[in-house]
């Protein structure tokens, strides 16, 4: 049986045109998508350095920083809401609990007066009566309710020099370690007592008796101790 050359020719751009229409038809499609789908843009690699100390860097289509982290939530200063203590004398002053009470006295020892400031939670008259015999330490260890502190300077001025004062504390029974008070450095001794030196004279932090419950109120008011002058 004989071809029809012209059924061929027929069929042959039947073929053509449905690949051309499939080319175009695909071409159009991958057009359209680039046209519509976002463009991908590489951000700078920078950081921004958050509250923290921690750094975030740039993110999505904008290059926008990442949000910081959230910051953790921080207890108030308990010696935001203490009284002010101001000593005109001796020009230094320090926070106290609000409750508490402060007496200012005189003791003598050794045939010297000291100038004492006294930090305590109680007000009876034996209370009173035992720090200005200087006897504060005759306390019954054993009252559990009691917080007594004294801020004391002696009397004499010898242009005392920080580590000669601390050498004559530094014995093995009461080793001295560093320690500051007010920005001032300073040692304290096995025994809780805390010196420090200002223009050569001696200042002692003296915590006498307290109870568990007031264990961090003697440094808590020394860290607010400072000098006015």
């Amino acid at each position: 049986m004989q071809k029809n050359p012209s059924y061929e020719k027929g069929n042959i751009l039947i073929f053509l045109l449905v690949g051309i229409l499939i080319l175009a038809a695909t071409g159009g499609a991958f057009y359209l998508g680039r046209q519509t789908s976002p463009k991908i843009k590489a951000c700078t690699m920078d950081a921004k350095v958050c509250s923290d100390g921690s750094s975030v860097g740039r993110t999505g289509p904008n290059c926008e920083f990442a949000p910081c982290p959230s910051p953790l939530p921080t207890s108030s200063d308990e010696t935001n809401n203490w009284k002010i203590y101001m000593n005109s004398k001796n020009l230094y002053s320090f926070k106290y609990p609000s409750n508490f009470y402060i007496d200012e006295s005189n003791t003598s020892e050794d045939g010297y007066v000291y100038n004492r400031v006294t930090i305590e939670n109680k007000t009876s008259k034996d209370f009173y009566d035992n720090i200005k015999n200087n006897t504060a330490t005759t306390l019954n260890p054993d009252d559990k309710e009691t917080f007594l502190m004294s801020i004391v300077i002696p009397p004499y001025k010898e242009n005392m020099d920080l580590e000669i004062a601390k050498k004559q504390y530094d014995v093995p029974a009461n080793k001295a370690v560093d320690y500051t008070i007010g920005g001032f450095k300073g040692f304290r001794v096995i025994n809780g007592d805390t010196v420090i030196v200002y223009k050569g004279q001696e200042y002692y932090f003296q915590l006498r008796n307290y109870d568990n419950k007031y264990a961090n109120y003697f440094d808590q008011i020394l860290s607010t101790f400072k000098f006015t002058q």
